[in-house]
């Protein structure tokens, strides 16, 4: 350090405040990058997440909803009630096609899509299964109707669409999770970075201040 005792005092006065200017520099661009990628997860977890997981189970609300109609127009015997409820019926299976649709549109990843795909063909199938029913309610053979619903009908909604539903609530779950520790992490980590670089600066600026001081007096 000696070769700074023979500088001029304007340019100890530049260096020193220079360096100083610096890491502060180097805070503030830290500060900004942590911050940008904080926000980033945040909005992955607000719009990701955290909307994907409402969608799907709104969807699971909506199909549950279906299931019930459905056994509903067992309970009746007057045509005119039959033919009622199935049209509620038809609008249910129409809102839960509705709220399939404004999930697909929070299917950002492929794991996402991947598992979207399978409740599609889950629903699909348990579609074919209720046209089988809702015929033979149609034609007035209440007990086969009764005795399809309970078996083919029910063993398909445990074997192949409730899994399916499951699974996407779970990856959903389990993607908010992650981002939640991601920002946590993030966070974390601007602050003691922030604090290190902090202190550096205040003891940089104090080193300089007693240098300059001494070279003034």
């Amino acid at each position: 350090m000696g070769w700074s005792r023979n500088l001029k005092t304007s340019s100890k006065l530049a260096l020193g405040f220079g360096f100083v200017l610096s890491l502060l520099a180097a805070v503030v661009a830290l500060a900004v990058h942590r911050a940008s990628a904080s926000l980033a997860s945040t909005e992955v977890l607000r719009k990701d997440a955290m909307v994907g997981i409402k969608a799907v189970q709104t969807a699971y609300t909506e199909i549950l909803r279906y299931r019930i109609r459905c056994y509903r127009v067992l309970g009746y015997d007057d045509p005119k009630e039959v033919e009622k409820i199935l049209g509620k019926i038809e609008e249910g299976r129409q809102s839960v096609e509705q709220q399939l649709e404004e999930c697909e549109k929070t299917m950002r990843r492929p794991e996402d899509r991947r598992l979207f795909s399978d409740l599609r063909t889950s629903w699909s199938g348990f579609l074919e299964h209720k046209k089988a029913f809702l015929r033979l309610v149609q034609e007035g053979k209440k007990e086969d109707a009764w005795r399809y619903i309970d078996n083919q009908c029910f063993d398909y909604v445990k074997t192949s669409l409730e899994p399916a539903l499951d699974a996407l609530v779970e990856q959903k779950d389990s993607l908010g999770e992650r981002q939640s520790r991601e920002v946590a992490a993030l966070v974390h980590g601007l602050r003691t970075q922030v604090l290190t670089l902090g202190i550096l600066a205040v003891l940089a600026g104090l080193a300089v201040a007693t240098s300059l001081g001494r070279a003034i007096g």
